[in-house]
C-alpha cells in the first residue's frame, strides 16, 4: 500500500526530466491500450501521460482480496474523480452493475465510466439528490476523459446526466430472407 501511495504521489508532482512531447502538428498521439485486467494506478499514470491534468489526493489498496482491490481519488478540472480497480471484468460487472446509457440516481456522480475491470467516477455528487446538469467546463473535461479512456480501455459503458463517450455501435439487423419467386 505504501508503494502504491508513493507511485501516486510521484505521479502527482512535477518532474525535472523532459516529458515525451508530441512534435506532430496534428496533436498528441493516442495512448497505448492497457492490458486487461489493468490496475487503477496504471490508468492514473496513463491519463497523466495522455495530458489530463489529474491531481491525486489519495489511494487505497485493498486489504483483502475483495473488490475493489484499489481506489485512487483525484481531481480533474477541479472536480472529484475516482478510479476503482477490480480483480476482473466479471467482478466489476457484478459489484458495480449498471446499464450503458442510463442516468445516475441520487447520490451518484454526474459521470461514471466502466471498461474492462476499471470504473471511473467523475464530477460532483450530492447525498440524496440527483446530480446537477454539468456546465460546459465539466462536459468538456468529461468528453476528453472519455475519449482517452476509450483509447486505454476499449469500449466504455457510461452512466451520465449528459453522454460524454461515443456510444457502442448499434447492432445491425440481419436482413430478412427474400422469398424465392414462385413458378406459377
Amino acid at each position: 500500500m505504501l508503494l502504491l501511495a508513493g507511485l501516486i504521489v510521484a505521479g502527482c508532482g512535477g518532474s525535472s526530466s523532459a516529458s515525451p512531447a508530441s512534435t506532430q502538428a496534428s496533436g498528441p498521439t493516442a495512448p497505448p491500450r492497457l492490458a486487461d485486467p489493468t490496475s487503477a494506478a496504471d490508468v492514473y499514470r496513463a491519463l497523466r501521460v495522455a495530458g489530463l491534468s489529474l491531481v491525486g489526493t489519495d489511494s487505497v489498496a485493498g486489504q483483502t482480496p475483495s473488490d475493489p482491490v484499489e481506489r485512487i481519488n483525484a481531481t480533474l478540472a477541479g472536480q472529484p474523480l475516482a478510479i476503482l480497480g477490480y480483480a476482473s471484468d466479471l467482478g466489476r460487472a457484478k459489484l458495480y452493475p449498471f446499464r450503458d446509457g442510463t442516468a445516475p440516481d441520487a447520490g451518484q456522480p454526474v459521470y461514471t465510466f466502466a471498461g474492462t475491470n476499471i470504473v471511473i467516477e467523475f464530477g460532483p455528487s450530492t447525498a440524496g439528490k440527483k446530480p446537477p446538469v454539468p456546465n460546459a467546463t465539466l462536459t468538456a473535461a468529461a468528453q476528453r476523459l472519455a475519449t482517452t479512456l476509450q483509447a486505454l480501455l476499449g469500449q466504455l459503458a457510461e452512466r451520465s446526466v449528459q453522454r460524454a463517450s461515443t456510444p457502442p455501435p448499434a447492432a445491425t439487423p440481419t436482413p430478412a430472407p427474400t422469398a424465392a419467386p414462385s413458378s406459377t
